[in-house]
C-alpha cells in the first residue's frame, strides 16, 4: 500500500493509497468451460447466440446415450415416408396367434379367405336353436312356431281357445274312512286317483289341491259325490257339509248347504262348492286348497267312496 504526504494550511496530511487490483483474465477462471469463456468474452448478444448455436450444432443423434438404433434412425429420417419405412422394418410382424384374448372361432374368422368361409365357420360354431330352447315361450307359442302349415297353426289356436273357456279334472277314491261327530276331515289326504282326460292342470299333494296360477279372475266348482253310511238309528235327521278351505285348514272359502239324511245311507249325495280366484297373488292359487267334510250328524260318518271333480271357468286372455 502506498503512502502520500500533502502540505495543507494545517500542516502535512498523510494519505494511504491502496494498490491497483491485479488483472484477472479468462484463463484465470479455472472451472470455466471453453464455451463459458467464449460467452464471457462475447461483446454483444448476437455474438453470444452464435457461440451457443455453434456449440449445440455439434450434438448428433449418436451423442444421445439412451437412444435406440430405431430411435436414432427416426431422428435422422428426412420425411414421414422414411420414418414409416424405419418403423415397418423395426416392428415384429403381428399374427392372429399373437392376439392373446382371441377365441378359437375369432382366430378362424380372421384367417378366413372370404365371406363364405366366415359364414361357414360361424354356422359350424353356433349352437342350434330349437323351439324348446326358448325358455319363456308358452306351450301354445311353441306349438305355433312348430306348426308345419297355416291350418296346423289355426288348429292349435282353436284348441287353446276351447280349453281356455272350461276345464275339468276328475278324481276318484274307494276305501273306508271314518269321521267323528263334530270333526272336520280333509278329504285331500286320501289317495285319490286322477282320471285320464283331465285338462284343468290341478295337482294333488298330501294335503292340498293346487291349480295353475292365472292372472285373471276365474270361477272354480268343486263337486263331491259321497258313498258310505252314518251311525245312529234310522229316521233321525243327520247333517254334514262339504267345504273348501285354504291351505291352513281354517279359512273357509266355500261351504255347501247342509246335507240332511233320514236313513243311514249317504251314498250318491252330490255337494257343490263354488269359489273364485282373484289373481296371481290369491293364496288359493299360490298355496292350494283343501276339500273336506264337516260332520254335524251327531254320529260317526263312514266314507267308502268319493268322486271329486274340479271344474274351472276362465276368461280368454
Amino acid at each position: 500500500m502506498a503512502i502520500t504526504k500533502i502540505l495543507t494550511a494545517n500542516g502535512w496530511q498523510v494519505n494511504l493509497v491502496p494498490p491497483a487490483p491485479p488483472e484477472i483474465s479468462l484463463d484465470n477462471i479455472t472451472d470455466a468451460s471453453a464455451i463459458g469463456k467464449l460467452l464471457l468474452a462475447a461483446e454483444t448478444d448476437t455474438e453470444a447466440r452464435l457461440i451457443i448455436d455453434a456449440a449445440f450444432s455439434q450434438i448428433t443423434a449418436a451423442d444421445i446415450s439412451d437412444s435406440t438404433a430405431t430411435g436414432r434412425a427416426l431422428l435422422l429420417a428426412e420425411d414421414v415416408s422414411a420414418a414409416r419405412t424405419t418403423l415397418s422394418a423395426a416392428a415384429s410382424p403381428i399374427t392372429v396367434n399373437d392376439i392373446s384374448n382371441a377365441s378359437v372361432i375369432g382366430r378362424q374368422i380372421l384367417q378366413a379367405a372370404d365371406a363364405a368361409a366366415e359364414r361357414s365357420i360361424i354356422n359350424a360354431a353356433a349352437s342350434p336353436i330349437t323351439v324348446n330352447s326358448i325358455s319363456d315361450a308358452s306351450v301354445l307359442g311353441k306349438q305355433l312356431l312348430s306348426a308345419a302349415t297355416d291350418s296346423a297353426a289355426r288348429t292349435a289356436i282353436n284348441a287353446a281357445l276351447k280349453q281356455d273357456i272350461f276345464v275339468e279334472d276328475i278324481y276318484t277314491w274307494t276305501g273306508s274312512q271314518t269321521i267323528a261327530n263334530g270333526a272336520y276331515f280333509n278329504l285331500t289326504t286320501l289317495p285319490f286317483v286322477l282320471q285320464p282326460g283331465g285338462d284343468a292342470g290341478s295337482v294333488r299333494t298330501s294335503a292340498v289341491f293346487t291349480i295353475p296360477v292365472r292372472p285373471d279372475k276365474t270361477l272354480v266348482l268343486c263337486s263331491v259325490k259321497t258313498g258310505g253310511t252314518v251311525g245312529g238309528s234310522s229316521g233321525t235327521s243327520r247333517e254334514f257339509k262339504v267345504q273348501v278351505r285354504a291351505a291352513d285348514g281354517t279359512t273357509i272359502r266355500a261351504s255347501n248347504s247342509t246335507v240332511k239324511v233320514q236313513g243311514m245311507d249317504i251314498s250318491d249325495r252330490d255337494q257343490n262348492c263354488v269359489f273364485k280366484t282373484t289373481g296371481s297373488g290369491d293364496p288359493i292359487q299360490t298355496a292350494g286348497f283343501q276339500v273336506g267334510i264337516l260332520n254335524e250328524s251327531g254320529a260317526t260318518l263312514t266314507i267308502t267312496s268319493l268322486n271329486l271333480s274340479i271344474n274351472r271357468i276362465r276368461n280368454l286372455e
